[in-house]
């Protein structure tokens, strides 16, 4: 194996982990930010 493919094969699982973990994480963003609309003007502990 080259440097050059696993420069390239690195490069491709860190692409494929970023679109597999940023719609989750906009999800759960989404998710807290409704539910401290509810808390709007409360402390949550």
């Amino acid at each position: 194996m080259s440097v050059v493919s696993k420069i390239e094969n690195d490069e491709d699982v860190q692409i494929i982990k970023e679109y597999t973990l940023l719609p989750i994480l906009l999800d759960m963003l989404t998710r807290d930010m409704e539910e401290l609309k509810i808390y709007k003007d409360k402390i949550v502990l």
